[in-house]
């Protein structure tokens, strides 16, 4: 959840008070996420399928963190 309050900081957004239902959502979801890129990432590295970890993380990794933090934003902008 710190994570999330510091993603904030980071886009020079004005810190308000903030649901902790919000923050819980969205660090649920990231820690998730974050879990499932181990397991891929342990499963796949040993084997050494360099090309199936570059797609994964271009694609999976970036395009999911970055969603979820950009819908992440927009509630937050939403609830002031």
């Amino acid at each position: 959840m710190e994570y999330l309050i510091d993603f904030l900081i980071k886009e020079g957004r004005n810190i308000k008070p903030i649901r902790l239902s919000l923050l819980k959502r969205y660090g649920d979801k990231l820690k998730k996420e974050y879990s499932q890129v181990l397991d891929t990432i342990s499963i796949e590295a040993p084997e050494g399928n360099i090309l199936k970890l570059e797609k994964y993380i271009r694609n999976k990794i970036n395009g999911f963190f970055y969603s979820t933090l950009e819908n992440f934003v927009e509630e937050y902008e939403k609830d002031s």
